[in-house]
């Protein structure tokens, strides 16, 4: 048995696929650079140490970003971002990933809309 027109459906998928997942992965680096600019924004500043190391770490594919002061020896970090027992919080990385999720979210609708 032999369809016709197989080969061709079986590239338009792949292509399709790539497509989206090109698309998902500039979405997924372009809201990581805003909230990394947002966030060294509004970190406190001291000696600057804390605004410096706050990166943007990508997977090989783009999907997925991690955002903060990842790898550094900046491990009071967490202590800024949420407090302790005897200094308030002053957030600086959640803030700016609220303050991107809804365009992220509308971005991610936009692209895979089309899909079911």
């Amino acid at each position: 048995m032999n369809i016709q027109g197989l080969n061709d459906l079986v590239k338009n998928i792949q292509d399709y696929t790539t497509e989206k997942e090109d698309a998902l992965s500039e979405v997924v680096k372009e809201t990581a650079l805003k909230i990394q600019v947002s966030a060294k924004q509004r970190a406190p500043v001291d000696s600057g140490h804390l605004k410096r190391n706050i990166v943007v770490q990508l997977n090989s594919e783009g999907t997925n970003a991690k955002i903060g002061t990842l790898g550094s020896d900046v491990k009071y970090a967490p202590h800024v971002e949420h407090g302790t027992k005897n200094t308030p919080a002053q957030p600086f990385l959640f803030p700016s990933f609220e303050e991107e999720k809804p365009e992220y979210l509308r971005k991610i609708a936009d692209i895979l809309g089309d899909v079911k």
